[in-house]
């Protein structure tokens, strides 16, 4: 049984979410600003804004803006970053079906944020945008990197883990006078021992000067239909495995790497067909494809790069292709058209 609470515009979100959390309460939120301090003000949750089995709706990205007024200090230590709007079950216990539609989270960006950060099974994530965007390589703080929306499993895997349907939304970093170490949005869930359930990202457009990385994923997502503008990488993995992923319909402009996959983990099963790529050169160099395991070790097989443009930089080299390491197998690139500049030959 579900309980709807709706929050008048001009509060404060944090007592409401504090207080009630049944499984099934649904926040409402009007058209007008809302405030909250951030996860950092819910140490009795486990920095949980949301409990597990909860949405929040507001009346429109257009309309409902969630401001980031946070609190850096966790347990009596400085943090150094936020997190704007958190939910789930984060260190235990089970999370499913949680939702956040239809607002803005203005993050702070004098400080490293994380807009969105749902630790669940089954999100759904629409019309839900994020702005003000920071991360800073040279912070003097652990956590350096932002990320606009960020899907981790729960705790436990008593139940299926991924699921995830984030749509039409969109990230926009701030802009810095160098990279804006942000990543906008990672669906970053690993098969365990549940069941792992196909989760999309479909219709989102993620915005920067200079950014880090427009996409990140895991195990078992598709990317489709979606824009990245101004990040240095288009989809990007360091963290964990990439299995069974598929991007299809990308339209990326000034970026350096379409496919970065430098992961710690296994990455099998990847497609990437069908997208534009319009490139800027970074150090002088703009790379389609970066495949590498010299790092951890990890395999990485069954990769096929389909009937995409690539369009060369202006200035600077064009690669395409950079497979590093002995146990990169099974590479496939057809039907792929690589238009201006001198594109050189894939190096392996």
């Amino acid at each position: 049984m579900s309980t709807t609470i709706e929050i008048p515009p001009g509060e404060c979100i944090d007592g409401y979410l504090r207080n009630n959390r049944d499984p099934g309460t649904v926040f409402r939120l009007g058209a007008g600003g809302y405030t909250t301090a951030g996860c950092f003000d819910f140490p009795e949750h486990d920095l949980c804004m949301l409990a597990p089995g909860c949405a929040i709706i507001g009346a429109g990205s257009r309309e409902t803006s969630l401001i980031g007024d946070p609190t850096y200090e966790h347990e009596g230590v400085a943090t150094g970053y936020a997190e704007i709007l958190t939910g789930g079950a984060r260190t235990t216990g089970f999370s499913d079906c949680m939702s956040v539609r239809g607002l803005t989270i203005q993050t702070d960006f004098s400080k490293v944020n994380i807009g969105l950060h749902l630790w669940t099974s089954r999100a759904w994530v629409s019309d839900v945008v994020v702005e003000n965007l920071t991360g800073s390589r040279t912070s003097p703080f652990p956590v350096k990197e932002g990320f606009g929306i960020l899907i981790n499993n729960s705790a436990s895997s008593i139940g299926p883990d991924g699921g995830h349907l984030v749509e039409n939304c969109e990230v926009h970093l701030d802009v810095r006078s160098d990279e804006n170490y942000s990543t906008a949005i990672f669906v970053g869930c690993v098969a365990r021992v549940a069941p792992m359930l196909r989760s999309k990202i479909t219709r989102c457009r993620v915005v920067a000067d200079d950014g880090h990385a427009g996409f990140a994923v895991n195990d078992r997502v598709v990317i489709e239909d979606c824009e990245v503008v101004g990040f240095r990488r288009a989809v990007f993995v360091d963290t964990g495995p990439v299995r069974d992923c598929h991007i299809r319909g990308l339209d990326a402009s000034r970026v350096a790497w379409a496919l970065d996959l430098r992961g710690t983990g296994e990455r099998r099963g990847i497609t990437l067909r069908d997208s534009t790529f319009d490139f800027r050169a970074v150090d002088g160099w703009a790379q389609a494809i970066l495949i590498s395991d010299d790092e951890s070790g990890a395999s990485a097989s069954g990769i096929l790069v389909s009937r995409n443009t690539f369009i060369a930089p202006k200035q600077g080299r064009a690669s395409m292709a950079r497979l590093r390491g002995p146990k990169v197998e099974n590479y496939t690139e057809s039907g792929n058209l690589w238009v201006g500049g001198v594109w050189e030959a894939p190096v392996i």
